[in-house]
């Protein structure tokens, strides 16, 4: 244990019964952590996303998938990881072994004998002396033949008297498919610097998402509806990533980050109520949109004995162009700009661990022939634990 993470280092045992980066991470089994074997998930138990690195480097679920298990060397847990990671509730940190020659390819793969449902995934790696390139992809496709959806709302309206609704689920079908992957270059040098480039994909169809179901309110059950309610989305964001990371004197450290991502959403959803063969709600929608983003950030931290200073700021700059079409027709255009400064001193002092910070962010955004709205927040940090 440190003075703001924990050191876990998995035995032999744990290595051996894992296939992957997050199978190995439930594996070892951290408290709070709540780690989905289907889809490669990681939150905490009460919800609060979290932050996934290798090397100190934030990556995504899919590169944790393409890990193979026997090169971690350990896991840095930090439960509470600060400003830095913005809302985070928990970081997760693959330290990883690197080769100076020779190569490595994993594969993985999960298939029902039931129903159509299989996760799938296969990655390479080949170092030379500083140098690593590395490939990943994978793929999941499900479909389920029952699924079904049951819900109760209750109404209080003003006259004091209420309303209560049920939904129940009629079984039906429910079906999607994604695919990913990625190239990247990692050239590093031990104790001094880290530059890693990399450019990936997702790409995400679900043909039929929705539930069919029967909709009745207590007070009134003999007007019972039929309600349908699907939806057909299409999702893709290729990205690129750029970081680099400079070990400094006097155990100072310098890291530079920048992202671009491109997201297209194909979206369609009807909505219909039916009773007694009439619609009394027949709604459809679709949305065509673009976002374009770029996401620049900075860090630096100078670490002492039993505490560290860190600080850094980010930005976002994002663009995005909607068309809505259907029951309603329009075209939204916006720009957004966010901008995030922190400054943060943590360390220990006897068996207390304290933390102080603030965080400082700028929100701009306009949607086009409309007026623009900025807003700033700040955000003090103080916290002890014992």
């Amino acid at each position: 244990s440190k003075f703001d993470r924990k050191l876990v280092f998995p035995n032999k045992q744990q290595i051996t019964a894992s296939n992957s980066g997050v199978d190995l991470l439930r594996n070892l089994m951290l408290p709070r952590l709540n780690v989905n074997p289907l889809d490669g998930s990681v939150s905490l138990n009460d919800g609060s996303s979290v932050q996934l690195c290798i090397n100190g480097r934030k990556v995504g679920k899919e590169e944790i998938q393409a890990l193979i298990p026997s090169d971690i060397l350990r896991i840095e847990y930090l439960e509470d990881p600060g400003l830095r990671y913005g809302d985070a509730g928990a970081v997760v940190n693959y330290i990883v072994r690197r080769y100076e020659l020779g190569g490595s390819v994993s594969t993985s793969a999960q298939q029902s004998p039931y129903v159509m449902w299989g996760n799938y995934n296969v990655s390479g790696k080949v170092n030379y002396k500083k140098s690593e390139f590395g490939i990943w992809y994978g793929a999941y496709s499900h479909k389920f033949e029952n699924a079904w959806r049951t819900n109760e709302e209750t109404f209080a309206k003003e006259d004091g008297t209420f309303l209560h609704r049920t939904e129940e689920g009629i079984p039906d079908v429910t079906s999607e498919y994604a695919q990913w992957g990625g190239i990247s270059y990692n050239l590093q040098e031990a104790d001094n610097y880290m530059l890693n480039a990399s450019v990936g994909f997702w790409n995400e169809n679900k043909p039929r998402t929705g539930f069919h179901s029967t909709l009745y309110t207590r007070e009134y059950p003999e007007l019972a509806t039929e309600r349908l309610d699907f939806a057909h989305n299409r999702n893709s964001r290729p990205w690129f990533d750029i970081y680099f990371q400079k070990e400094l004197k006097k155990k100072q450290f310098l890291a530079l980050n920048v992202v671009g991502t491109y997201i297209g959403s194909h979206n369609r959803q009807n909505y219909q109520e039916i009773l007694d063969n009439e619609f009394v709600a027949d709604y459809f929608s679709g949305v065509q949109g673009d976002k374009y983003s770029i996401i620049a950030e900075g860090i630096y931290e100078k670490t002492f004995k039993k505490s560290r200073f860190s600080s850094g700021i980010k930005h976002t700059q994002a663009y995005s162009d909607n068309e809505y079409s259907g029951t309603l027709n329009y075209n939204t255009q916006m720009k957004q700009a966010d901008t995030y400064a922190y400054a943060q001193y943590n360390g220990k002092w006897k068996k207390m661990n304290y933390t102080l910070g603030v965080g400082v962010t700028r929100s701009w955004y306009q949607q086009i022939g409309q007026e623009d709205y900025e807003t700033y927040q700040f955000n003090p940090r103080f916290s002890l634990s014992y």
